[in-house]
């Protein structure tokens, strides 16, 4: 990659328009490059280039090394290993991931396997980021994985990583802070 075919790409994507680029993703696109790039020690970008987190934002992007995900995993309980693993090798949201059904990880019609993140309106009228419905691919590994977790972990409940309180509560207003574990407050 070279300076001039990113910043071609920046203008590219400057110039797009629909329901998927509207100006905070497009933001969101650069500076998810430019940290990338910045941390396999690239720096293609001059000052100017490239717009800085959206204001309001506090979003840090890490990269992290395999030693540093080595030490997280290994510490993790397994509930919370395959939520990041899942994350991680999946790219699905966060808000996805805790809205999913065992039945939505699946063999697609191709026989590759996916994750199906789609509403769910019997989870409070719950719907993907602008209503977003897609098929996610996984590695075959992951969904073996997967099917064996949703097996051990919870067998008797419908979805692949329950929360609380969101799954479990009677009319909370919270919702649960994966990375975090903990409730917050929506807002």
């Amino acid at each position: 990659m070279t300076r001039k075919s990113a910043i071609t790409y920046i203008a590219t994507l400057k110039k797009r328009t629909g329901a998927d680029t509207t100006k905070t993703t497009k933001e969101n696109h650069f500076i998810y490059i430019q940290k990338m790039l910045r941390a396999s020690g690239v720096n293609l970008f001059e000052e100017g280039d490239c717009p800085k987190a959206p204001s309001g934002s506090s979003e840090d992007i890490r990269v992290y090394s395999d030693d540093e995900l080595k030490r997280i995993f290994d510490v993790a309980s397994e509930y919370h290993r395959m939520c990041w693993k899942t994350l991680l090798m999946s790219g699905v949201r966060e808000e996805e991931l805790t809205h999913l059904y065992k039945r939505d990880v699946r063999m697609n019609d191709d026989g590759s396997w996916i994750i199906r993140v789609e509403g769910k309106p019997e989870l409070r009228d719950w719907t993907p980021k602008t209503h977003e419905e897609r098929n996610v691919n996984i590695p075959v590994y992951l969904d073996r994985e997967l099917v064996e977790f949703s097996k051990r972990y919870m067998p008797s409940s419908p979805m692949l990583f329950p929360t609380m309180p969101r799954h479990g509560s009677k009319g909370s207003k919270g919702y649960w802070t994966l990375s975090k574990g903990t409730q917050r407050e929506p807002g």
